[in-house]
């Protein structure tokens, strides 16, 4: 909701440069109303729902849109699902900018050379050209080298794969801001949600503090 109202260019300055100003803006209010307005959109039974008991709602068409990141489509695949057949994917209305994360493994330092070179090898291994694409093939997500074969991803990855190419993309904030700010504003936005009652104005009051936490 915050991307597609307020652009990408002050999405990145939020999340990536903490500037504040952002939030004080009337797009970042306008961003909070609509994100609002989105409880309108869901069932009496979605608090505390597992994301994967939605996806599987929108497989049985009980429901007909989610929001959410490509690792959905894994689910869709084990229920013998293809998507543009079965099913679309597209970015949030009115943006035309991605946001994106990138998953990491994190190697100690041992000391021991025998575990230096499994590490190593286990490295060589996930970035093979051909791993990253058979996995991102199976799992939803984009390969991280820009030099995979990227022909054999399904519709909604080739969508994704332009938007990289055209560098329509912006980082998530899991990747540029704190655990703690992360999970200040994943509180706000959790109790927003919940509470029908709470204002817009202390909502943003309440986003704008995770980022004390820094």
């Amino acid at each position: 909701m915050v991307l597609s109202t307020i652009g990408a260019e002050a999405f990145t300055k939020l999340y990536k440069d903490s500037d504040l100003s952002v939030i004080d803006t009337p797009e970042f209010a306008e961003a909070v109303n609509v994100f609002g307005r989105m409880r309108d959109y869901v069932d009496a039974g979605a608090a505390g729902r597992n994301w994967n008991d939605a996806t599987a709602m929108v497989i049985r068409d009980e429901a007909g849109v989610q929001l959410l990141s490509d690792f959905i489509k894994g689910e869709f695949t084990t229920a013998g699902e293809k998507p543009g057949v079965d099913y679309g994917c597209a970015l949030t209305p009115g943006t035309d900018s991605l946001i994106f994360l990138a998953d990491a493994f994190t190697f100690p330092k041992t000391g021991n050379a025998d575990e230096d070179k499994a590490q190593a090898l286990l490295a060589e291994t996930v970035l093979d050209p051909k791993v990253q694409a058979d996995f991102s093939a199976l799992k939803g997500s984009l390969p991280i080298r820009t030099d995979v074969d990227t022909s054999g991803l399904d519709a909604c990855a080739q969508k994704a794969v332009e938007l990289v190419k055209q560098d329509k993309i912006v980082p998530d904030a899991a990747m540029t801001l704190s655990p703690a700010i992360n999970g200040g504003f994943k509180d706000a936005v959790g109790a927003f949600f919940a509470d029908p009652a709470m204002t817009s104005e202390a909502f943003i009051e309440q986003y704008k503090a995770a980022f004390a936490n820094g």
